[in-house]
């Protein structure tokens, strides 16, 4: 993995950069996140915009790295916790497939297109309708 220089009006990192070998608590990563975050908006102010870039990606994975941690730390499953977009289409590609398209009787096309958009609208509902109550463990 390569790591992009900062840009010459870059301010001064205060974040180590992850390491493989070593396991991050999440307590670890929070105050990380905020630094880069300082970074990030310090950046803007001076329009280095190659350097805010920099600090939002490592804010990013860094967040994807807490989030995995926090899922495992309580034991939930990471297909239930997959972005939507993911899952719908997981399961659109269970529906119909590329090689199917071109030699399914209309009848069947129309059926299996019929349930592909209703695998969206369903998906689509799921995101708009407000979250239900977190579940504390």
């Amino acid at each position: 993995m390569f790591f992009a220089l900062p840009s010459a009006g870059a301010v001064a990192r205060t974040t180590r950069p992850p390491t493989w070998g070593r396991p991050q608590s999440v307590r670890d990563n929070l105050p990380e996140i905020g630094a880069e975050l300082t970074a990030a908006v310090v950046a803007g102010g001076h329009d280095d915009w190659a350097a805010m870039l920099q600090a939002v990606r490592m804010i990013q994975g860094r967040a994807m790295v807490t989030r995995g941690l926090l899922e495992r730390m309580l034991g939930q499953d990471a297909a239930a916790t997959e972005p939507p977009l993911v899952r719908v289409i997981r399961e659109i590609r269970g529906l119909i497939s590329d090689r199917e398209v071109d030699s399914l009787p209309p009848d069947e096309l129309r059926a299996r297109i019929r349930r592909v958009l209703q695998a969206l609208d369903c998906e689509l509902r799921a995101m708009l309708s407000p979250p239900d109550e977190p579940s504390i463990p």
